[in-house]
């Protein structure tokens, strides 16, 4: 029997059957098993042969080396897990000091983000670590000043902001106020002292920053009456562009005396005394035409709300779109085509109490006349130019009761004149010898306000 023969695994191993078959009975031929036998000695070979293969092969794994891809894996999967424990860690740390956030937002029925002067978080925290991109990209972008004094303040101020609050002021500064921006409501003694030792207003120090870097005092700034911030001796509103600048006429009109209960007065006046003396807007408390030259373009537009805007183009804004009214008007004056062109955001006007005011929203400037900016029985109405950003109140109702009180009909004028009318140019100015145009009437756009006063 040859024990040299390889067997398979499942091949038992049978001894020699002594004497269990006669060798005689299959004649010369020897004894053959129907599968190998095995002998004892060959199932020992073999176990020892398979024993030492696989010891051999495990020491060739054991010695080869890992790979540069294998280790490169297990280094990024430390990294993702370190970078895990961090985050969790953070996220902790911030709901056990949630009670001592100082910039939340407000409901969304409010559109006002407040937030509350605070240090800023040590270095070595892990939510800082963590939440400081987006936030540092945020105060880089907004923190862009060539050559001002302030720089460092706007940044502590603009480090002390939440992620909500940069993120309102990025939108209205990088829109330049044609988007709708929510209210950032701060402290006035969060920026602390500057060098010289007085302290700067955030609403003052981020429309100087801005809008005007000539800006000089808080008294220059009005309100807009998108801010609805509230009015308050220790918070104020800091987003730039719920902020206009007072145009100052270079010649204010003389002082006036307020109606007395003795004072004669005509029945226009009464009537006048009834729509305007109330604290609520009327209903209809102005009308608006849209005029290019001497032709009216559109109907007349009733103004029922406080605020108005008139525009050109402007995003998701409610008012007179102007572009829709010349599309029905159909030119080939050159012009009048350019002009349209430079209207843009256009004008806001809005009425508050006895006052109607005017906002240039537009990139370019505007030309106002009113009977209430010039002296009563003035013959020619003095033109204001407003520069871009800048308010004037252009209607004063107690003023226009007292001039009519005292007007003068005999007094010729240039063509006929209401004193309850405030007419508007676009881009071009009119009336004084700067300008060619004498009359508004030769003005490419134009508006006329007319007030619902003794009507």
């Amino acid at each position: 029997m040859n024990e040299n023969k390889p067997f398979s695994k499942t091949t038992p191993c049978i001894p020699f059957p002594h004497g269990a078959v006669s060798p005689e009975r299959f004649g010369d031929r020897a004894w053959q098993p129907p599968w190998p036998l095995a002998t004892p000695i060959a199932c020992r070979r073999r176990a020892r042969a398979t024993s030492h293969n696989k010891s051999k092969s495990l020491s060739t794994t054991l010695d080869s080396s890992p790979s540069p891809l294998f280790l490169c894996l297990i280094h990024v999967c430390r990294i993702i897990l370190s970078a895990l424990l961090s985050l969790a860690s953070g996220l902790k740390r911030l709901l056990n000091h949630k009670q001592r956030r100082t910039v939340h937002a407000a409901p969304a029925t409010d559109n006002t983000i407040r937030a509350q002067p605070r240090g800023r978080p040590s270095p070595s925290s892990c939510c800082w670590s963590m939440f400081r991109t987006k936030r540092s990209c945020l105060v880089k972008r907004l923190a862009k000043v060539s050559t001002h004094e302030a720089q460092r303040e706007v940044e502590a101020v603009l480090k002390r902001l939440d992620t909500a609050a940069l993120e309102a002021l990025a939108l209205a500064v990088e829109t330049r106020g044609a988007e709708a921006s929510p209210c950032v409501v701060l402290s006035l003694g969060c920026l602390g002292n500057s060098k010289r030792g007085s302290l700067t207003p955030p609403h003052v120090l981020f429309c100087r920053l801005w809008r005007w870097g000539e800006l000089r005092a808080e008294s220059e700034l009005r309100a807009l009456p998108d801010c609805r911030a509230p009015r308050g001796a220790l918070e104020v509103c800091a987003n730039p562009f719920h902020w206009s600048r007072l145009h100052k006429p270079d010649s204010p009109p003389p002082p006036y005396r307020r109606l007395e209960a003795s004072d004669p007065v005509s029945p226009d006046t009464i009537v006048s005394s009834c729509l305007s003396g109330s604290s609520e807007t009327p209903s209809t408390w102005c009308k608006v035409a849209y005029w290019e030259l001497s032709d009216r373009v559109g109907r007349l537009l009733p103004v029922n709300q406080p605020t108005m805007n008139v525009f050109y183009e402007l995003p998701h804004a409610d008012g007179l779109c102007l572009q829709t009214l010349a599309n029905s008007h159909a030119t080939d004056k050159s012009s009048i085509i350019q002009t349209r062109t430079k209207i843009g955001q256009g004008i806001t006007v809005f009425r508050e109490d006895q006052e109607v005011w005017i906002y240039n929203r537009s990139e370019y400037p505007v030309f106002v006349n009113s009977p209430t900016l010039d002296p009563p029985n003035t013959e020619n109405l003095t033109v204001h130019k407003i520069q871009p950003g800048f308010s004037i109140k252009i209607f004063d109702y107690e003023r226009s009761r007292y001039n009519q009180q005292v007007r003068d009909t005999s007094m010729l004028r240039n063509g006929p004149f209401d004193p309850n009318a405030v007419r508007v140019s676009f881009v071009k100015g009119f009336g004084s010898e700067k300008y060619s145009r004498r009359f508004v009437t030769s003005c490419p756009c134009w508006l006329e306000l007319m007030f619902l006063v003794n009507r």
